[in-house]
């Protein structure tokens, strides 16, 4: 008796899991497809990151004289 429940169990856990993986699967490859609105917040600071790039790569180092 024991060793039936064990095998239906087993069985019915294992097909779950399969179950589980191919829904995963399907959902992923639909979220891949469908194209990501670009948010404002996101515009703001990649143009925020473009520009602090921009000023990094003008920026000189002034020279410090150290007086004796």
């Amino acid at each position: 008796m024991y060793k039936w429940f064990v095998i239906i169990g087993f069985s019915v856990i294992g097909l779950g899991w399969l179950v589980y993986g191919i829904y995963n699967y399907i959902a992923d490859r639909q979220e891949k497809k469908r194209p990501r609105p670009r948010s404002q917040k996101y515009e703001q600071t990649q143009q925020s990151m473009a520009g602090y790039a921009k000023k990094m790569a003008d920026f000189k180092k002034k020279r410090y004289d150290k007086t004796q």
